[in-house]
C-alpha cells in the first residue's frame, strides 16, 4: 500500500502547549526568555541527533523479552509472503546497521528464512524467544534524540459502500468518486526524490491538480476515470488516506460485488491532516481523534468540503484482485506488517516492537480509547508512507473490520523498536 503522498494516520500535529508553558508566557519578557530556552534546547537536541546513529547494537542481556502477542501462524504467513519478494531483489545491496555493513541476503533472505524455520519447528513463542536471543544480533532504533522512544500509529484496510460509476458522471450522479490514475500523471526525479507531476500536451512538466480542483471544481469529470462512487465525502477521504481498500457495490440483481482498489499514484501535493485543520480552527480536543472528527462533521456538515480542500494531496487507485499490497509488492499481514522510512531502515527487515494498543470504550462511552493494553509483535518492514519519516515513527498495519477502524483513528503511542539479523 504505497501511501507515498499521504499521511498514514490522522494524527498530524502534536498536543498543544502544556499548562506550565501557558502560565509562563504572561509577558513579553517571558516570551523572549521561553523562546530562547526552547530554541537552544531544540538546537542542542538536533545536534545530538545528527551525531547519533539510527540504530545501536543491543547486548543479549539488555534485550527485553522477545515473547510477542499474536500467533505463530500469522507470523509465519508474514515471513513467507516477504521472502518471495526479497529473493527477487539484488542480494548484495548493503545497508548500515550501527556501523556494520549488512547485505540484503543477511537482513532479509537469511534472516526471514531462518526465523521461518524456527517458527515452524517451535511449539510456542517461549521456544522462539530462546532462539531469537542466541541466534540473532539485535539493534535498537535510537528514536527521538536521547529517548529511544518511537511513535507508533496504525493504518488499516477500509471497506466502504459504493455505487457503480456511470460514464461521464456528474456531481449529481457520482458526487464523491474514487478515480483511476490519469495518463498524464508521471513520476519525475526532483533533487533525488521521485515525485508525481503532470505532463502537459506540449511535453512540459508541472504541478498536478489539487484536491480542490478535483473535488470542488470537477477537473477530472467526463473522462471515464471513476472507479466507484462513494456515498460520503469523508469515506472517500479516509480511503485515500489509507492508500487502499475495498468497495462493496450493489449489483442490479441485488448481489454485492467486492472490488479491491490498490494505490496507483498520488498527485505530488502535500497532505494536511484533518486533525491539524480542526486544531487550527479551535475545535475542542475531544474531536481530535478520527471518531471525534466524524462526530464533529456530523454536527457541522457544511464545514467538511472547505476543510477537505485544505489538504491538497490526492490518491488515485487501480482495480486489483487482492490487497492491500505493501511497497515491497507483497500482501500485508495484520499486526505483522509495518511501514517504516526506507531511507533510514531497510525494507524487508525483521522487526520487534513494544508499545500499547487502544481498547474500544464500553457502550455509552465517548468513542475515544479509555484503556490501553501492552502490545508487542514480531513483524516485517514491508511498507512506507508519506508521514513515516525518520527513525522515530512506525505505522502498524491493523487489517480490516471494526477493531482496525477504531485503532486506525486512535493509535498514537510511544514504544521501542528493534531490528534483528540472524548470525552467520
Amino acid at each position: 500500500m504505497s501511501r507515498h503522498e499521504v499521511q498514514a494516520s490522522f494524527f498530524g500535529m502534536k498536543n498543544s502547549a502544556r499548562p506550565w508553558m501557558k502560565n509562563l508566557v504572561c509577558s513579553a519578557g517571558w516570551v523572549v526568555l521561553l523562546t530562547t530556552v526552547l530554541t537552544s534546547h531544540s538546537q542542542a537536541a538536533l545536534e545530538a541527533r545528527r551525531d547519533e546513529p539510527a540504530l545501536i547494537s543491543v547486548a543479549p542481556e539488555a534485550l527485553p523479552s522477545l515473547i510477542p502477542d499474536g500467533s505463530l501462524a500469522d507470523l509465519a504467513l508474514s515471513l513467507e509472503r516477504e521472502l518471495g519478494a526479497c529473493r527477487q531483489l539484488p542480494q548484495d545491496e548493503t545497508r548500515d546497521f550501527s556501523g556494520r555493513s549488512v547485505t540484503r541476503r543477511e537482513w532479509c533472505t537469511d534472516t526471514l528464512s531462518g526465523l521461518l524455520q524456527i517458527v515452524k519447528t517451535s511449539r510456542d513463542f517461549t521456544e522462539v524467544n530462546q532462539q531469537l536471543r542466541t541466534r540473532f544480533d539485535w539493534y535498537q532504533s535510537t528514536g527521538r534524540a536521547g529517548s529511544r522512544q518511537v511513535l507508533f500509529t496504525a493504518y488499516y484496510f477500509p471497506v466502504i459502500q459504493a455505487t457503480p460509476a456511470p460514464k461521464n458522471s456528474t456531481v449529481d450522479s457520482c458526487p464523491h468518486p474514487l478515480y483511476a490514475k490519469p495518463d498524464e500523471l508521471v513520476q519525475v526525479d526532483e533533487a533525488g526524490k521521485k515525485v508525481w507531476r503532470r505532463k502537459f500536451p506540449d511535453g512540459s512538466i508541472g504541478p498536478a491538480w489539487t484536491r480542490k480542483e478535483i473535488d470542488l471544481d470537477g477537473a477530472l469529470r467526463n473522462r471515464s476515470l471513476e472507479l466507484a462512487c462513494v456515498l460520503h465525502p469523508l469515506d472517500a477521504f479516509v480511503f485515500q488516506v489509507q492508500g487502499a481498500g475495498a468497495v462493496q457495490i450493489q449489483q442490479a440483481d441485488g448481489s454485492i460485488k467486492r472490488q479491491v482498489l490498490n494505490y496507483a499514484s498520488g498527485n505530488g501535493h502535500p497532505y494536511v491532516s484533518l486533525r491539524r485543520i480542526l486544531i487550527e480552527e479551535g475545535v475542542p480536543e475531544e474531536f481530535w481523534t478520527f471518531q471525534g472528527i466524524r462526530r464533529w462533521f456530523a454536527q457541522f456538515p457544511e464545514k467538511l468540503p472547505p476543510a477537505l480542500s485544505k489538504s491538497p494531496s490526492y490518491v488515485f487507485f487501480r482495480e486489483d484482485t487482492e490487497g492491500p499490497l505493501g511497497t515491497t509488492g507483497t500482501l500485508l499481514t495484520p499486526h505483522h506488517s509495518v511501514a517504516i522510512d526506507p531511507k533510514v531502515f531497510p525494507l524487508g527487515s525483521l522487526v520487534f516492537f513494544q508499545t500499547e494498543r487502544p481498547l474500544p470504550p464500553p457502550p455509552g462511552g465517548t468513542g475515544n480509547a479509555q484503556t490501553w493494553r501492552p502490545f508487542s509483535r514480531l513483524a516485517v518492514a514491508q511498507d512506507t508512507g508519506g508521514a513515516i519519516q525518520g527513525r522515530d515513527h512506525v505505522d502498524i498495519y491493523w487489517g480490516e473490520g471494526p477493531d482496525a477502524d477504531f485503532a486506525g483513528g486512535q493509535m498514537k503511542r510511544d514504544g521501542t523498536l528493534y531490528f534483528g539479523i540472524i548470525k552467520k
